[in-house]
């Protein structure tokens, strides 16, 4: 390994920079990509050391500017963009100017991968949340050739991902554009794929596409997860209530990385960074004109002058409003003063219930409902789910009290054989 297994994030910035060969990428024993060193193959350079972004944190820091609210005015794009389409509306101008986007689609086999899109047909694929860990292959490479040509590059992906493109590079460009989103942790794709195949109820190859986007239903606006299949069947079920969406809030199929992680706080690596807008007019009153933003509205932080420059360029496609940095933020709990009161949350309650559930989903025998029963843990469902809930909600020390104290509680009662009982 180059830096500690643990904090391997797999971002393949040593893959792309080693000319020897020696750096490869393969799934360890939970699921995750890792990157891992062929001796006999190595030439001991070190580049492989100053590429990576756990050991050599990017110098590049960016602190917002300017944060709107914003969606796309084509109700189409809107809908299938996951939150407010900016993605599709970001990238199509990049194409229109002679540009490469670079952003994670599903392959034949429903493994994430980060891919080129060099016209404006192949941005579908692009659209949509893709809810695993992504494969960035030897994408690095690809970018830093169209850059030294002069062509502009958008890329997409985790903060992870943005650094180690950074890094990987050795500066910044003119001709780069990076946005991420704001990122809890990245499950794996075995997981996914173990999730789909229980709601589908049907193998893997029976599936046509994955999906999550915003469905109005009885007038609601209400974001839905599922799968399509080849026989036009479209199986869906509230994201809200997904068991798979529920796993992931309490972080038991995330990687060890992703809950040590130092590059998804403020301030951020990447030109921008954009997602959902959870409470948009809860702190501050919002009442725009056209209310089609709620079938979906994003989050915009724009953190460079470069960010603006293209802002600019594309507002025209939009809908947006200017909002606080306060009200942006406070959705999303990695860019909280109380950021470090989760990562205890993570490592004193969910340590060793996260490892266990780890080899359990390893396990061929064990099916996914099966590890969902006896799991997870919800907020309605019980005292200790309802504690949860309340840490949720307040501040810094108390929340990192009540982690402790959830943790020990739990170590004692499966000590005292107590769990279970009436």
């Amino acid at each position: 390994m180059i830096c500690r297994e643990s904090e391997c994030t797999g971002c393949a910035a040593c893959l792309n920079i080693c000319e020897a060969g020696a750096v490869k990428m393969r799934y360890d024993s939970q699921g995750y990509l890792k990157a891992y060193i062929e001796k006999d193959q190595c030439i001991n350079c070190g580049r492989c050391e100053t590429a990576c972004p756990v050991l050599r944190y990017p110098s590049l820091e960016r602190n917002p500017r300017d944060v709107f609210a914003a969606w796309s005015k084509d109700k189409n794009v809107q809908k299938h963009g996951n939150s407010g389409g900016l993605f599709y509306e970001f990238a199509k101008f990049f194409i229109e100017k002679g540009g490469t986007v670079c952003a994670a689609r599903y392959d034949k086999n429903f493994n994430v991968i980060h891919d080129l899109a060099e016209c404006i047909e192949d941005l579908t694929p692009f659209q949509r949340s893709k809810f695993a860990q992504s494969n960035i292959r030897f994408m690095f490479r690809e970018i830093s050739r169209r850059l030294e040509q002069r062509q502009p590059v958008f890329f997409v992906g985790a903060p992870c991902q943005v650094a180690g493109l950074y890094t990987y590079l050795g500066q910044d460009s003119e001709y780069l554009l990076t946005a991420q989103f704001p990122c809890f942790g990245i499950p794996s794709g075995d997981f996914l794929k173990s999730y789909i195949s229980q709601i589908s109820n049907v193998n893997l190859n029976s599936i046509k596409d994955i999906f999550c986007e915003i469905q109005n239903n009885n007038n609601l606006n209400e974001r839905i997860m599922g799968c399509e299949l080849k026989n036009g069947e479209v199986i869906t079920e509230a994201a809200s209530k997904s068991s798979y969406v529920q796993i992931w809030n309490t972080a038991l199929c995330l990687s060890d990385a992703c809950c040590k992680c130092k590059f998804v706080t403020l301030p951020s690596i990447s030109d921008i960074i954009w997602g959902n807008f959870w409470r948009i007019g809860e702190i501050e009153k919002f009442a725009p004109l056209d209310e089609t933003y709620k079938s979906g509205c994003s989050m915009l932080i724009l953190n460079s002058k470069k960010a603006e420059f293209y802002f600019d360029k594309i507002k025209n496609r939009l809908f947006y409003a200017k909002r606080s940095l306060r009200e942006a933020i406070s959705g999303h709990w990695m860019f909280q003063a109380n950021y470090q009161s989760h990562i205890l949350m993570r490592r004193y309650y969910y340590s060793a219930k996260r490892q266990e559930f780890q080899k359990e989903m390893c396990k061929s025998d064990i099916g996914y409902q099966e590890l969902v029963e006896k799991y997870l843990i919800t907020g309605s469902s019980n005292d200790q789910g309802k504690l949860m809930w309340l840490a949720k909600r307040i501040g810094t020390k108390h929340k990192a009290w009540i982690w402790r104290f959830l943790y020990y509680i739990q170590k004692y009662t499966k000590k005292m054989g107590l769990v279970g009982r009436e």
